[in-house]
């Protein structure tokens, strides 16, 4: 209704008061929603201005010569985790060699047997370099060296089985071959150096030697298992009690103990990580450590017998090969074909391993974490098997018994 429309007689003052407190709060409820919207676009502005100092933040970071600070986050806390799990590490005269060739070479390539020590070695050194200014970079594959590669900055990368794990794998040494010239450049600086490491296994391969990379051509190359390198026996009892030390266990095992221990000859390193935080195998005192593979497959039958949930999560895990994302076990609508696949596989084990096909994903998820530290380790929302002696010893097992099921899910690369 509109005012000057109405008489003013008095006979429709109630009418309009009506419809004046109507329009009024009208205004006012408008009004309110104007200053949401007022106080939202507040927040939106704050919001894209901060976004944009932090963009101009990262820009200004990476053109000083740093790496993306996503990147830069994510290698720092690595970097946090080598620093824990280099506690136990004792500074060996192979050890020492990489580190004095360091300061000559830019290349440098650690071969040995599977659990020799090579990537403890690698990563304690690359730490030790950080006192000379540089930054360590672990990388992943050769591409990643080109990528996070910063002009006039000191950078140590490090990469594990640089061309295949258990065998070479020839697209591995292709893109090495085919980045070589740009490699060589990079390496030409000595503001810039790598270490990798290798199995013996494929150090030696022939389609290794052939390849005209700089691992092969440029790279100076020490043997962890040479006689001139290899651990003294002093070497080793310090490694058993710094293992000991850091899991309190030193006081559980006497000093003639641990000289029969120390006569062990295969993987010495890994199994003084498998001893010490292995209740189970901890007790078997020297005879692990002359016969590991037998107690460890001892150790995994009884998990198969009287823990199933973890055995079953360790097979999941192993047959992921070795890399699990943890969101595979969280609850989803199991909507697209990879998801049902995944879903199938995980229902499939768990049977083979005595468990309900349906059990609950994050049943299984909270038994691997269980042994985190013992078998596996988790970073990155990945986990991973501590080495890879673990996968291979669960991938024997779960081989021997239940081949149908290992054979039909495995990966194509077991």
């Amino acid at each position: 209704m509109e005012i000057l429309h109405c008489d003013l007689d008095g006979s429709q003052n109630g009418v309009i008061v009506t419809c004046l407190k109507t329009e009024i709060e009208a205004i006012k409820r408008d009004f309110k929603l104007v200053e949401g919207e007022k106080s939202k676009l507040k927040n939106e502005l704050k919001r894209t201005e901060l976004q944009l100092e932090n963009v101009e933040s990262d820009f200004h970071f990476y053109k000083d010569g740093h790496l993306p600070k996503n990147i830069s986050d994510n290698i720092h806390e690595l970097i946090k985790k080598w620093r824990i799990d280099d506690k136990p590490f004792f500074f060996t005269r192979a050890g020492k060699l990489v580190y004095d060739m360091l300061e000559s070479e830019n290349i440098v390539v650690i071969i040995g047997q599977s659990g020799s020590g090579k990537s403890a070695t690698a990563r304690n050194v690359a730490l030790r370099w950080i006192t000379y200014g540089y930054d360590v970079v672990p990388v992943e594959s050769v591409e990643q060296i080109l990528e996070y590669r910063c002009k006039e900055t000191k950078q140590i990368f490090v990469i594990d089985d640089a061309v295949g794990k258990y065998s070479t794998n020839e697209s591995y040494v292709n893109q090495w071959e085919r980045l070589d010239s740009k490699l060589t450049t990079v390496f030409i600086d000595h503001n810039a150096k790598l270490i990798c490491t290798l199995r013996k296994v494929v150090a030696i391969d022939k389609k290794f030697k052939a390849a005209k990379t700089c691992l092969s051509d440029k790279a100076c190359i020490i043997d962890v298992d040479h006689e001139d390198n290899c651990l003294l026996p002093e070497e080793k009892m310090s490694i058993l009690k710094n293992h000991l030390i850091c899991t309190e266990k030193q006081n559980e095992i006497s000093n003639e103990e641990c000289k029969e221990c120390c006569k062990g000859q295969f993987a010495f390193p890994l199994l003084c990580h498998v001893f010490t935080t292995n209740d189970g195998l901890f007790l078997r005192k020297s005879d692990f450590f002359q016969k590991p593979f037998s107690y460890l497959n001892d150790e995994i039958t009884k998990l198969h017998q009287q823990n199933k949930e973890v055995y079953c999560s360790l097979v999941i895990c192993m047959l992921f090969s070795g890399k699990l994302k943890v969101k595979l076990f969280s609850v989803s609508d199991d909507s697209d074909e990879e998801q049902e696949k995944n879903k199938r596989k995980i229902g499939m084990i768990a049977e083979a391993c005595g468990l309900y096909r349906n059990i609950s994903r994050q049943t299984l998820l909270d038994s691997l974490l269980s042994v985190e530290g013992v078998y596996v380790e988790s970073f990155g929302g990945i986990i991973n098997f501590v080495h890879d002696t673990f996968l291979e010893a669960i991938s024997f097992h779960f081989s021997k018994v239940n081949p149908c099921v290992f054979l039909e899910c495995c990966d194509i690369a077991f």
